[in-house]
């Protein structure tokens, strides 16, 4: 936002001085009957001075619209700069800390998984080996069967 007030302050005092360097004593002055026509800007020589003057006026006034069609478009690009970025840097360091928030609590619950399966397969493993003692306990046959040399 200061970037643009910057620039239109500059426009504003482009366009000051150029109004006063329009308005300087020798142009103010009237034109002596026996001075010579002036020859502006491709005027005939016959002209008058009032011919030169609002030939003058004509090209301040293109003068002046030319720089405000340039610093309209300079401030557009500004503007759409200024708040682009802005709005973009404020969007995507929220995104980045969103992503970063749900990055974390993906982590900590994969963490918690495998807590989990850890502590499963460590269950799994003492339940078999349990299983294992008791169908041992109760049939003693079996046992010996599954120790037991396999037969020809």
């Amino acid at each position: 936002m200061t970037r643009a007030r910057s620039v239109l302050v500059l426009f504003a005092l482009l366009l000051f001085a150029t109004a006063s360097l329009a308005q300087t004593p020798d142009r103010r002055q009237p034109a002596s009957p026996s001075a010579a026509p002036e020859q502006s800007n491709g005027l005939p020589a016959n002209s008058t001075r009032t011919d030169v003057v609002a030939n003058e006026i004509g090209l301040l006034r293109k003068s002046v619209t030319t720089l405000n069609l340039r610093l309209r478009e300079i401030t557009d690009k500004v503007l759409a700069t200024g708040a682009g970025v802005g709005s973009s840097t404020r969007d995507t360091s929220s995104r980045l800390a969103l992503s970063l928030e749900i990055l974390t609590r993906a982590e900590q619950r994969a963490e918690a998984l495998r807590r989990e399966l850890l502590e499963r397969i460590e269950r799994e493993t003492s339940l078999r080996s349990r299983l294992a003692a008791e169908s041992d306990r109760l049939h003693p046959q079996c046992r010996n069967a599954r120790h037991a040399p396999p037969s020809p």
